[in-house]
């Protein structure tokens, strides 16, 4: 799709993705718990206002919870989960 991919090694974010001029921060941890707390998505949210990313994505095996639902609703983080 046109998108230039970076792998990350430091940080909550695992990928960049570039394409135009917009950036996006992608966390895709393997965590082992059946869902995903605020602070790795505190995290990410931290690193996309430190990098000034236009967006951040945080994809996980489980879903997240209704605490870290709220907040990443809040701050516009996309939410993707597979089962």
């Amino acid at each position: 799709q046109g998108f230039e991919v970076t792998r990350l090694n430091a940080g909550a974010a695992d990928f960049k993705l570039e394409k135009n001029g917009h950036v996006t921060l992608v966390s895709a941890k393997r965590y082992k718990a059946a869902t995903h707390g605020l602070e790795a998505l505190q995290a990410l949210v931290a690193q996309q206002e430190a990098q000034g990313a236009d967006k951040a994505m945080y994809v996980c095996l489980g879903g997240v919870t209704e605490q870290a639902g709220k907040f990443a609703k809040e701050k516009g983080v996309v939410l993707g989960w597979v089962s």
